[in-house]
C-alpha cells in the first residue's frame, strides 16, 4: 500500500502459488491493484483491477485468464449517511473461479447503487440494489435460468 498524499491509496497485492490439494498442483498468478481517491471531504472514487492466471492442468504450458475491473464513488449525505454507486464486470470464461456450466462460462456485468448508516464509528447499515447481467443464462428464478438478476440486500458491518 502506497499513500503519495493523505486522500490517495494506491494498493498492490499478489499471489503465485497452488490452492489445490498438494497432488493437483496448477501454478496460480493473482494480482488486485486498486486506488482510492478521496476528491473532496463529501466524494470519494475508487477504481480496481483483479486478473488471474492459472494452469489448465497439471504440467501444461496453457494458462487460463480471469479478470474483472470495477469502479466505484461514495457520497456523503452528512456524518451519517452516505450513498455509493458501482459498475462491475467479471470474466471467467474457462471457469475457474466461477463454474457455470454454460457454453460462454462466466462473463457478468453489474451496477448497484447503495445507501449506508453510520449507527457508531464503529457499526454501519448497509442497504443495496443490484443488478447482474450475464452473456449466458446463469441465474436461477424459480425453475428456470435467465440471464440477469435483481437483488436488495442489507448487512450489518461491524469492526472492532
Amino acid at each position: 500500500t502506497f499513500k503519495p498524499v493523505d486522500k490517495i491509496t494506491l494498493n498492490y497485492s499478489t499471489f503465485f502459488g497452488n490452492d489445490k490439494p498438494d497432488d493437483v498442483k496448477q501454478m496460480r498468478i493473482y494480482h488486485n491493484v486498486y486506488g482510492h481517491f478521496m476528491l473532496s471531504d463529501k466524494f470519494h472514487f475508487m477504481a480496481g483491477f483483479d486478473i488471474g492466471f492459472e494452469q489448465a492442468s497439471t504440467d501444461s504450458d496453457q494458462y487460463y485468464q480471469w479478470y474483472s475491473p470495477v469502479l466505484m464513488a461514495k457520497y456523503f449525505l452528512d456524518e451519517k449517511w452516505s450513498i455509493t454507486g458501482r459498475g462491475e464486470f467479471y470474466s471467467d470464461p474457462n471457469e475457474v473461479i466461477i463454474i457455470t456450466s454454460t457454453e460462454n462460462g462466466f462473463q457478468t456485468s453489474g451496477f448497484s447503487f447503495g445507501i449506508d448508516y453510520r449507527i457508531l464509528d464503529n457499526a454501519v447499515w448497509m442497504i443495496e440494489g443490484r443488478k447482474l447481467s450475464s452473456k449466458d443464462d446463469i441465474f436461477l428464478k424459480e425453475k428456470e435460468t435467465i440471464n440477469s438478476n435483481i437483488c436488495l440486500t442489507t448487512s450489518l458491518a461491524v469492526s472492532f
